[in-house]
């Protein structure tokens, strides 16, 4: 049996990724993650997991290079 202990931290990382990106469907936003043309059915936890955190890093850096570039009013 799989350790269940697991799924919360999945799902949070889920949640956070998600919230960087609403517009995406949860299937749009894995696939994204997982960069791959074929099927995920075989990916296992732990690789979904190291995709994940990968692309909430891109979307963390993203946010702030979106930040950095707004312009303060004088």
């Amino acid at each position: 049996m799989r350790d269940p202990n697991r799924i919360e931290p999945m799902i949070q990382l889920l949640r956070d990724i998600w919230y960087s990106y609403p517009d995406l469907r949860l299937t749009q936003l894995i696939m994204n993650a997982l960069n791959i043309n074929s099927d995920p059915y075989y990916i296992e936890d732990d690789k979904l997991k190291e995709a994940l955190q990968k692309y909430k890093e891109l979307a963390r850096r993203e946010n702030f290079d979106q930040k950095s570039n707004i312009q303060d009013p004088e």
